[in-house]
């Protein structure tokens, strides 16, 4: 049964949560509850609910590399969002394929899931106005897609399906088209 907004709130609320207790009483059901903390104005609760999220057993995502139960450094990070005004955020898997795909067919980038993510992630931030015209943002894409070829593939299968193209017979003439 999954925990109350009450409860969640309760145990990340004192400046250091107990996350060895938490680990123990958070389950996949309390996934939507953390992720409404996630995305609430609140970027301190914001950012413990973000690191909660990695401490749900069985958690799935197709970005394996975000998919981390105890992430290398995760104090340091979250003392950087806390010093910085920082904000963390969760975007679903579909999201990130829209971006993956995006950078793709437009920019020419086979972006891995994780990188495709902050692209995701900034598309959140910007529709709801975190970030200005005039701002200059960098997102970072540290993988390739082509370590992800499988999960894209079955991702794919479960969509709808598209009208593709006709098929082009070009002769074997090989050059721009």
């Amino acid at each position: 049964m999954a925990l109350t907004s009450t409860q969640l709130r309760a145990l990340l609320d004192p400046d250091e949560p107990n996350y060895s207790t938490m680990a123990t009483l958070l389950a996949p059901d309390d996934l939507p509850g953390l992720t409404e903390l996630v995305n609430g104005p609140d970027p301190m609760l914001a950012s413990k609910a973000a690191y909660a999220m990695t401490l749900i057993p069985d958690a799935s995502t197709i970005a394996a590399g975000l998919r981390v139960p105890k992430a290398y450094g995760d104090y340091l990070m979250l003392e950087i969002l806390r010093k910085s005004g920082g904000v963390a955020l969760s975007v679903t898997d579909d999201e990130i394929m829209d971006a993956l795909q995006h950078w793709a067919r437009v920019e020419g980038i086979f972006a891995a899931p994780e990188g495709a993510a902050s692209l995701a992630a900034y598309r959140k931030l910007r529709s709801n106005g975190y970030f200005s015209s005039d701002d200059r943002v960098v997102l970072f894409n540290t993988g390739t897609a082509l370590k992800y070829l499988d999960v894209i593939q079955a991702y794919n299968k479960k969509q709808a399906p598209r009208d593709l193209p006709a098929a082009r017979a070009i002769g074997g003439i090989i050059g721009p088209y």
